[in-house]
């Protein structure tokens, strides 16, 4: 890069530069992360140096990686802006490589936002475009094939369509290990271990792919997946009884962030330590978590986990004998899982706002509400927010309506 001094300031020295940036590029985000202050950096440069030459492939290439700063570092907003201007620059374009990177973008702002229908929409077509590219013509350092489709397992299991996510979510893993991208294998394992099957409330699952996450990071060394497996590790042997020794690898995982410049659904992490704190009778470090979450997600547009971080911090609330504060969570994390069409989050707050009004004597309400979202669901029954949902339905009597209905419907059979 020193001796490109020498050169003449023309088309020619910045494709050179361009292709030393390339390799720059490659190495900030192994040895620094994805969100990285060393690796954002260098991306800037190559936009600028893009931006001169006025070819639409070598600025899309720029801000796909852009892209790829923000979302790690939480930053929904910019990111969903960056991954419309990355589509933009797309149109006409005939390059399947580099029309999945697009959509990748895109997916990853629309999924940080919380825009559920948006997420899938673009994960598939990136998918769908990364097959017809056959492993040619990828921007940066994720395949675009395996991260949209372990990606897109999570927005699938908040949707309710279990069965697919989980499948989703094999073939993404799968397709990894099969073209030998180590990079893209580690972001898989975490997403895959450390969002899916945490969402799906399987500590077992999430403490194996954790353990092989860590193997692969040391041995490989990715720095951002040692720390998100090592995060994951602490919340599933929490789950399993370990609280102590589980909140204190929740702790060294999200100390690990720091450094790396930030990562995708950090304000959702912490909230899981907050809860870890709550089990351990540190109420009030865990409702100073919870504040700085929410307003992080205020702020920063990222609203994927906003519902069951609401519905976490009303746990908390409830446990400190703050019914009404508690209810309003409840009630909020209800409201915006609708928003999102999020029936996962929207069925877990359910069941804690049913509980709470079956305790203060509103058995029919509860009931009620709760009979709503679990109708919904056609699959999944085997989890344990489902499991939950059904035996608290049985706790609950029918109103004399509903018995009524139950009866006429008998005797007419």
């Amino acid at each position: 890069l020193k001796l490109l001094e020498y050169l003449p300031d023309d088309a020619a020295r910045i494709r050179v530069e361009l292709m030393l940036r390339t390799t720059e590029h490659a190495v900030a985000t192994v040895l620094h992360g994805l969100a990285s202050h060393e690796r954002q950096r260098v991306i800037e440069r190559m936009c600028e140096l893009g931006e001169r030459l006025g070819e639409t492939e070598v600025q899309l290439h720029g801000l796909v990686n852009l892209a790829y700063v923000y979302f790690p570092r939480g930053e929904a907003l910019q990111t969903l802006e960056i991954g419309a201007r990355c589509l933009k620059l797309a149109e006409g374009e005939e390059d399947s490589g580099m029309l999945s990177s697009a959509h990748l973008a895109a997916a990853f702002g629309a999924h940080a936002c919380g825009h559920l229908d948006d997420a899938v929409s673009h994960y598939q077509e990136a998918i769908l475009q990364a097959k017809r590219a056959k492993g040619r013509g990828f921007v940066g350092p994720l395949d675009p094939w395996t991260a949209s489709a372990t990606q897109l397992s999570c927005v699938l299991q908040l949707l309710g369509r279990s069965a697919e996510a989980v499948a989703l979510a094999e073939e993404g893993l799968s397709h990894a290990r099969e073209v030998q991208n180590l990079f893209s294998l580690g972001h898989g394992e975490t997403v895959v271990g450390g969002w899916l099957h945490k969402y799906r409330r399987e500590p077992e699952i999430v403490r194996t792919h954790a353990e092989t996450t860590i193997t692969l990071a040391e041995e490989y060394g990715f720095p951002e997946w040692r720390v998100w497996g090592i995060f994951n590790r602490g919340w599933a042997r929490a789950e399993l009884g370990e609280v102590e020794k589980g909140v204190a690898e929740m702790e060294e995982g999200i100390a690990g962030f720091a450094p790396l410049g930030g990562v995708p659904g950090k304000q959702f992490a912490l909230a899981l330590l907050a809860h870890g704190y709550q089990r351990l009778s540190r109420h009030d470090q865990a409702l100073a978590i919870f504040d700085q979450a929410l307003a992080h997600v205020e702020r920063s547009g990222e609203m994927l986990d906003t519902a069951e971080i609401l519905r976490l911090k009303g746990e908390l609330l409830l446990a400190r004998d703050g019914l009404p504060d508690a209810e309003r969570c409840f009630r909020a994390a209800i409201e915006l899982a609708r928003e999102q069409k999020a029936r996962w989050w929207e069925l877990r707050a359910t069941v804690s706002l049913a509980r709470l009004l079956a305790k203060q004597g509103k058995r029919d309400e509860a009931r009620a509400m709760l009979a709503d979202i679990y109708n919904w669901f056609t699959e999944g029954f085997d989890t344990a927010d489902l499991k939950d949902a059904k035996a608290l339905l049985d706790e609950l009597p029918r109103s004399l309506s509903e018995k009524y209905k139950f009866a006429t419907l008998r005797h007419d059979y």
